[in-house]
């Protein structure tokens, strides 16, 4: 990938100053993709929520103006559907942490993939799928965002114009952006929660969604979570919310007997549960969460919030590398602030750390993870 023009890292240090503003969810993702729109220039875009266990999309956090019949489309026929080229499909992408991806016309100008998953596919495949299945002649930027290692959002921004590719430095952009856009994200969404009253949700609803992908019958409670979570999308009443739709599509293209997604809401966090309820409709149980309090050091270690931080990374086996990515240190500072920990607890090692940690605290949640670095 290039070095970044002038234009874009100015686009970058705007992403990381919006990065660390107080907004809400739908409003940080319009705030961080402006200055990205403006230096890599898309003609419409769709950023999704992501349930971080099964990968699949969870929520509209905002969309353009002109994305609404687009997204419309894709959600029907092109998401989920096993007959969609293997790197075209999100939770792929997701799985595979691909920062930033351009799918276009040619497989040999779609940046950012490896090798390995564009040779699965012949490349005349790659042309007549891709034309065949009327995607944006303009090519589409894939992006997907973490926050604290979890993958909370992907992004799908096109254009319509087949002289107006996305070109490499475009996604050496996206790429870059990636980490901080996650972290602003995820920052959003964890003070959404904070501030969620889950004491007053709803109790677990009930919605039957028919082939059609209609609502056909519903319990009261299941109508009030219908309409809080299109409020939280601010969508039209003809339009199910995504994670309604995720769920039902889910069920239906990876033939389970059940799945079960997480979302949020401003009443909190809450997961549904969908089950074939025959002829082709599925029943999807609305539930709140009661989310459990965070894990950390114990208080009598006296660490600083930046050094709790990361003992935790360390506990649940983040490398130093991995550690620095996350919370946007040098590596070179989590090291010195790991030998200030070992000093404080008068141990010497990673391994040492994740035995008094089970030793003060007495957790068997954790898996005892490889030893990185020391």
């Amino acid at each position: 990938m290039p070095r970044l023009s002038k234009d874009h890292a100015q686009a970058l240090a705007e992403v990381r100053s919006i990065a660390s503003r107080p907004f809400a969810v739908d409003q940080m993702g319009r705030e961080l993709l402006r200055p990205l729109q403006r230096a890599i220039g898309w003609d419409g875009y769709r950023l999704f929520g992501v349930d971080s266990r099964t990968l699949l999309i969870n929520r509209l956090i905002s969309a353009s103006d002109n994305d609404r019949d687009a997204r419309r489309e894709w959600l029907e026929e092109v998401y989920l559907d096993q007959r969609t080229l293997p790197y075209l499909q999100l939770p792929v992408i997701a799985r595979a942490r691909l920062k930033g991806v351009a799918y276009q016309p040619k497989q040999d100008e779609s940046w950012g993939y490896p090798s390995a998953m564009l040779e699965s596919i012949d490349p005349h495949q790659h042309w007549i799928y891709y034309h065949e299945s009327e995607s944006p002649i303009g090519g589409t930027l894939h992006a997907t965002f973490e926050s604290a290692g979890r993958q909370v959002a992907v992004l799908q921004a096109y254009r319509r114009d087949l002289n107006r590719a996305f070109r490499p430095k475009d996604v050496a952009l996206m790429q870059a952006a990636s980490p901080i856009v996650g972290q602003g994200i995820g920052q959003a969404l964890a003070r959404e929660q904070v501030l969620a009253t889950a004491s007053e949700s709803p109790p677990s609803g009930i919605l039957f969604v028919g082939p059609d992908r209609s609502i056909s019958l519903m319990t009261p409670a299941g109508d009030e979570w219908l309409h809080r979570l299109k409020r939280v999308e601010q969508s039209e009443d003809d339009i199910l919310p995504t994670v309604v739709w995720s769920v039902a599509k889910g069920l239906a293209e990876y033939r389970g007997n059940a799945l079960r997604v997480g979302a949020m809401t401003a009443l909190g966090p809450i997961t549904l549960e969908a089950s074939s309820g025959g002829d082709g409709s599925t029943a999807i149980v609305v539930m709140p969460q009661r989310p459990e309090p965070p894990i950390e050091p114990p208080a009598s270690w006296g660490l600083t919030p930046q050094q709790a931080q990361i003992a935790m990374q360390v506990i649940s086996g983040a490398s130093n590398r991995e550690i620095a990515e996350r919370l946007f240190l040098s590596e070179h500072t989590v090291e010195w602030h790991l030998r200030q920990i070992y000093r404080s607890l008068d141990i010497s090692s990673r391994s040492q750390l994740q035995a008094r940690f089970f030793r003060d605290v007495g957790l068997g949640q954790f898996q005892d993870p490889i030893a990185g670095d020391d």
